[in-house]
Parts: structure tokens; C-alpha cells; sequence
């Protein structure tokens, strides 16, 4: 079910929601709105200090963005992401840009609302998805781990102060960036996220259920005095991709078999036989796997990507190896974890070093490249424009 269009309204623009925070008393990111790019603009954001993040007002899943780490790079980067803006608008309006200070190594939390449009907001825990390629989450777990219980009761506090900032009348997530210390709004999405099912594993809460209860008028000040969480629960996104480059490797499915066992939940749209196009999302079945503890989650995450059996032909391929080897990694064991440990993790002694190498330099090329660029035009294929989800965040 969907929020009503003004609560739509004012979550939709990054930068209207962000200015509509910082009203509201949020911690705001140093910030500047743009909407054309020229020496009093580009003055003003280097006084913000580098690096920098340029946001497309509009749009989501992560497109468009750039960072930019130096000031010769700056008037070239904001055109760029102006005209990307200029796709996710209406005829007619004008394009806008939301620079924020850039935090490096930073943390992507979030928090689960359920809201009732009468000002009565619930925080049903919060999720850690630190773990992105190219901003695109791959890995979620939820409780965040190594929050202390002020942390995590100021987050929910922040997360609520935002809901109620919007007039939140139905299921949302809250993002946040944690740098250790402090919490960044970051942005409001009213609607499901993919990674709900690990929290519903930790609350027993069916979010689903949730959204028609609230869209026929349901009181939240029926619902139950305090939100329980059990156990931790971790779930891994299946994409279609090369699972070192990350590039797209649509084909055929020729084998599915799933896994089985003990708190294990699949999700999933594809079968046998099956083509994989990339004029569509990649995303082709999650794990979540639920525990006692992080420990026991983690296990059983692993156990099932392991049984999983997943090829095919014509070019597929699947991520299934990368997830494998971040999980059993000591950083991710230890929770030791940033929004580029991901990338950071698929290291050269994964594959030969050649293939690092040109995995490094077309992720690169695509990092710089700008819109209508003889560079983009050179190593993006048109299909790839379509290839990362529009839809998610």
C-alpha cells in the first residue's frame, strides 16, 4: 500500500526532504542545493570542503551519484549529475542537485517505521546494509550489530522524529549514515524495502499484513506496549552478474536447486529454463537466514549459499562466489564493516590478477563517466543503463 501523495511529496525530493530534516531538528549533513552549475555554485561548494557526494534530487537506487575528490573535477561532475536529474523530472521543471559532504569509512543503517498517519510511530528495530556494490545493497542484517542500547535508542528516536516530520501514515524505512559517533539522516522511504524479512525474522511482525492494516485505518495504539526483537537474521541478495566484475551476465537458468534447513527463508521469481534478460532488475532470489544469534545466522546464511546450486548458460552467472567470499571473511565474522568493505573484500587473490585489474579499471571508468560522455558511450553498453534497479535504494 502507498503512502498518501503528500507524504510522497515531501519524501520523494532529496533535497525538499532534507531541508524538511533539518526543520525538524535531524542531523543534516553539510549541504548545498544546486540547480545549475556555475562559479558562485561551484565557489560554494568548495567551501563545503572535499570530498564531496552529488545526489540527483529525484530519482533513487543509488544512479547518478558522484563523488568528487578534487576541485578540477567539480564543474564537469555537476553537469553531469544536473542532467541526470533532468531524467527522474517532469517536462518542464528544473533539474536539481544535492551536494553533501562525503564520509569515509561510514556505516548505512536504517529503521523499520509502522505509522499510522495520527502521529503514533513505531520503530520495529533497525538494519545494518553497509555491505554495496556501486550503492546497490547486497548484504542485510538485522539488529545492527555493535550498537550499544543508547545508539540504538537514539536512532529509533531519530528515525521516529523523521516519520512523524512527514506525516507517516504507512510501513517506511528511515536511512541513516553512522561514522562511529554520530547519526546522518540520510533519506526517508515510504514504502517496503527489499530487506524487510530480516526484520521480520527478529520481530515476528508480517510488514505485508502491516500495509493493508494501515491503509484500512488501523490505531497503532492497539499494538502491542514494546516491540520484541529474537534472535538476528541475515539475508543475501542473488543477482545476476559476474560476481568479481559485477557487471551484467544475463543468459539462461539451467539449475535451481535451493537450499533447506533450519530458520532459512527463500524468496525468489525465477525457475529451470528460465531466460535472464538485463532489461530488468538482476536481482534473482534472496536468503535470509535467522538465528539464535549473529553467530548462528551467519552459519546457516553460509551453509545455504553453499547448497545452493545455481548456473546456467549463455553468459549467466551469478554473484553466489562473491557473497561466499565476504561471509566467510574475518571482517565480516568480527562486523567490522563500511559501505566499501564489499568491493573491498573481493581482493586479487580471488581471481587472477589480469581480470582484478580490468575489473578495477572499467569500475573505475564508470565511476567518472557523465552523462552523453564519448567515454560512457565507449564502456556502457546501452543495456547497462538499465540494468541497476531505478526502484531501490
Amino acid at each position: 500500500m502507498q503512502a498518501r501523495p503528500e507524504v510522497l511529496a515531501r519524501s520523494g525530493n532529496k533535497a525538499e526532504c532534507h531541508a524538511l530534516m533539518a526543520q525538524a531538528g535531524l542531523p543534516i549533513l553539510p549541504g548545498l542545493r544546486c540547480q545549475k552549475s556555475d562559479p558562485a555554485t561551484l565557489d560554494a561548494l568548495q567551501a563545503l570542503g572535499l570530498p564531496l557526494l552529488l545526489k540527483p534530487a529525484h530519482g533513487g537506487g543509488g544512479l547518478g551519484i558522484q563523488t568528487v575528490t578534487t576541485a578540477a573535477e567539480l564543474a564537469q561532475a555537476l553537469a553531469g549529475v544536473l542532467q541526470q536529474d533532468q531524467r527522474f523530472i517532469p517536462a518542464g521543471s528544473t533539474p536539481e542537485v544535492l551536494a553533501e559532504r562525503c564520509l569515509n569509512p561510514v556505516r548505512h543503517l536504517e529503521v523499520q517505521l509502522l505509522a499510522d498517519g495520527r502521529q503514533h510511530i513505531i520503530a520495529l528495530s533497525e538494519r545494518d546494509c553497509s555491505l554495496q556494490r556501486r550503492r546497490q545493497k547486497v548484504l542485510e542484517e538485522a539488529p545492527a550489530p555493535g550498537l550499544n542500547q543508547q545508539q540504538r535508542k537514539t536512532l529509533h528516536a531519530l528515525a521516529c522524529q523523521a516519520g512523524a516530520a512527514v506525516g507517516l501514515d504507512q510501513v517506511a524505512t528511515v536511512e541513516f549514515l553512522f561514522d562511529g559517533q554520530d547519526f546522518w539522516f540520510l533519506e526517508l522511504n515510504p514504502r517496503l524495502q527489499v530487506e524487510h524479512a530480516v526484520t521480520e525474522a527478529i520481530s515476528g511482525e508480517d510488514l505485508v499484513a502491516w500495509q493493508l492494516r494501515l491503509a484500512l485505518g488501523e490505531d497503532l495504539q492497539k499494538f502491542s506496549p514494546a516491540v520484541t526483537v529474537h534472535g538476528h537474521a541475515i539475508e543475501a541478495r542473488l543477482y545476476a552478474e559476474d560476481p568479481w566484475l559485477g557487471l551484467p551476465a544475463p543468459g539462461q537458468i539451467d539449475t535451481l536447486q535451493l537450499p533447506d534447513g533450519p530458520g532459512l527463508r527463500l524468496e525468489l521469481g525465477v525457475y529451470e529454463g528460465m531466460p535472464i534478460t538485463s532489461a530488468y532488475d538482476p536481482l534473482l532470489l534472496k536468503l535470509i537466514a535467522w538465528g539464535s544469534d549473529r553467530t548462528q545466522a551467519h552459519q546457516r546464511l553460509q551453509l545455504a549459499l553453499q547448497q545452493l546450486q545455481l548456473t546456467g548458460s549463455q553468459g549467466f552467472q551469478s554473484n553466489q562466489a562473491a557473497l561466499l567470499n565476504v561471509l566467510q571473511s574475518p571482517a565480516f565474522a568480527g562486523a567490522q564493516l563500511n559501505t566499501h568493505s564489499y568491493e573491498q573484500l573481493l581482493t586479487p587473490h580471488e581471481m587472477p590478477e589480469p581480470l582484478y585489474s580490468l575489473g578495477q579499471t572499467v569500475q573505475k571508468l564508470l565511476a567518472e563517466s557523465t552523462p552523453g560522455s564519448a567515454r560512457k558511450r565507449a564502456v556502457q553498453p546501452q543495456a547497462y543503463n538499465f540494468w541497476r534497479p531505478a526502484h531501490e535504494s
